[in-house]
């Protein structure tokens, strides 16, 4: 009898991430660790990559977001915002917020004001310049320090929740 080897790989991987993890000692208070992130509104950015071609181009773009504002039907409400916010960003509290897009503060979200409002994100997040953008443009690392015990009762508390 054959097994079906199409998950051996990523279990082996799985388990080998395991036993690195449970290995490797704790990281040390008030030292850096390094985590990879993205922006929010790069998820928007990948979505409107409509040739599947791994980049994002000023005519995708401008095409989404005409799209995306027509599906308002309208200037949209702050609720109507929120959750087109969800569905682009992955969260209604992902920035850029309705507030940031409504750059008069006058409760209202115009065509113009979404279109220069993502314009702005993707000249940001455009790192190279050249009107395209590429998903390695939109990874960063964020520097964070590791909290851990403050003192040897600490440390006892967690050596005893360990084992």
């Amino acid at each position: 009898m054959t097994r079906p080897t199409s998950l051996a790989l990523p279990i082996f991987i799985l388990a080998l991430a395991g036993l690195t993890a449970c290995a490797s000692a704790p990281t040390p208070r008030g030292s850096q660790i390094t985590a990879v992130s993205t922006h929010p509104v790069g998820l928007y950015f990948v979505g409107l990559d409509a040739n599947d071609d791994g980049l994002t181009s000023r005519t995708e773009l401008n095409a989404g977001i005409k799209t995306d504002f027509a599906r308002f039907g309208g200037n949209p409400s702050a609720t109507q915002f929120q959750g087109w916010t969800t569905d682009a960003f992955g969260s209604s509290a992902a920035m850029p917020t309705f507030l940031s897009f409504d750059s008069n503060l006058d409760g209202v979200v115009t065509a113009a004001e979404f279109d220069t409002r993502l314009v702005s994100e993707f000249n940001r997040l455009d790192k190279n310049g050249d009107g395209n953008i590429a998903r390695s443009e939109l990874i960063f690392n964020v520097q964070q320090r590791q909290r851990g015990p403050r003192n040897d009762r600490e440390r006892d508390n967690e050596d005893r929740l360990q084992r």
